[in-house]
């Protein structure tokens, strides 16, 4: 289970891979940006348009390619180790993560905090359990946005 701690008004995210440290995240304030520091390397997660995120190696090399689907709140996250999706569920502050179609995990936000927890099977990387996490980081500050500008003002 990978943990994101987001520390209180700071862009700045500790990884805990199983209780033990296993990284760093650090956030961009403008733009849906983010670097990752573990022992295995460095890698950048960043928008590309309006409904593609990436994960690349430092030379732009493009790791994984996540993709909304327009309306729905769906990713499809294309990786090497495959394919997976992170589908929102009604009335819960979590977004499951399937692949193949079967639920194999999800991304679970904390009670009044921005940090967030990866339950998947120990076999997936600490860059693409952090990737998915920074995904629902995202979505919830995308639709955070949206009500906001919903409400009026």
């Amino acid at each position: 289970m990978l943990q994101v701690d987001v520390r209180a008004f700071s862009a700045h995210c500790e990884i805990i891979d199983n209780g033990r440290p296993a990284g760093e995240l650090d956030l961009s304030r403008w733009r849906e940006r983010a670097t990752l520091s573990t022992p295995d390397g460095a890698w950048v997660f960043r928008r590309r348009g309006m409904r593609r995120l990436t994960a690349e190696q430092p030379e732009d090399n493009p790791v994984a390619t996540a993709t909304n689907t327009l309306f729905s709140g769906r990713w499809n996250v294309e990786t090497p180790m495959g394919t997976y999706t992170l589908r929102r569920r009604f009335f819960r502050s979590s977004l499951a993560i399937e692949r193949a179609g079967a639920p194999v995990g999800e991304v679970t936000r904390r009670a009044f905090s921005q940090s967030s927890t990866v339950d998947l099977s120990d076999d997936v990387p600490v860059w693409l359990q952090a990737f998915l996490a920074w995904i629902a980081m995202m979505q919830r500050r995308r639709d955070s946005a949206a009500a906001g500008a919903s409400a009026g003002g």
